[in-house]
């Protein structure tokens, strides 16, 4: 059988933790983002979350999260 997938890219994957409140926030950043990466919750009840992306925007995403990462682990907005 031939493998369909072939074409497609191999998404790395970065684990976070966050507090559950910025889950939407997190989110709703990353769809500013037109293809950027894939958010997924992992265990919400942790705050684990999983991001997966081409290795091309690895540099974009690490960036992206520096600045934002006082506001997903903090309560306040």
């Amino acid at each position: 059988m031939k493998n369909t997938h072939e074409h497609l890219p191999t998404l790395e994957e970065m684990f976070l933790i966050i507090t559950r409140e910025k889950y939407a926030y997190l989110k709703n950043i990353l769809e500013g983002y037109d293809s950027l990466c894939c958010l997924s919750s992992v265990d919400m009840n942790r705050g684990v979350v999983c991001l997966r992306f081409p290795k091309e925007v690895r540099a974009d995403i690490f960036g992206l999260l520096n600045r934002i990462a006082d506001k997903l682990n903090s309560l306040k907005t």
